[in-house]
């Protein structure tokens, strides 16, 4: 299994993540923000993006995930450096997973 890179339509990477970790480890990076009109928001660090771990057989799967469209499997993030990029991405921002 690896961490894959996905893309997905703006504004529905909060709806595709959530509707994924039902099955599977998904990961979407949030920063807070401060819109004069909502307040405090959460959105995410890369818009149109998210990660999911899953197997190279699960991405077809995946790609039919209700919520969104997903767009594109972009890369797989090296094994080597995932723990590294996810405890610093997880320590410095707010998540859905």
């Amino acid at each position: 299994m690896n961490w894959y890179i996905l893309s997905t339509k703006l504004g529905y990477e909060q709806k595709v993540v959530k509707n994924l970790t039902k099955k599977y480890e998904a990961y979407l990076p949030l920063h807070q923000l401060t819109d004069e009109q909502k307040g405090k928001v959460l959105q995410p660090i890369f818009p149109g993006y998210f990660f999911v771990y899953a197997k190279p057989d699960q991405l077809k799967e995946i790609a039919k995930v209700k919520g969104g469209q997903i767009l594109c499997i972009m890369a797989t993030v090296a094994p080597s450096c995932t723990r590294r990029i996810f405890n610093c991405l997880k320590n410095s921002c707010s998540t859905i997973h």
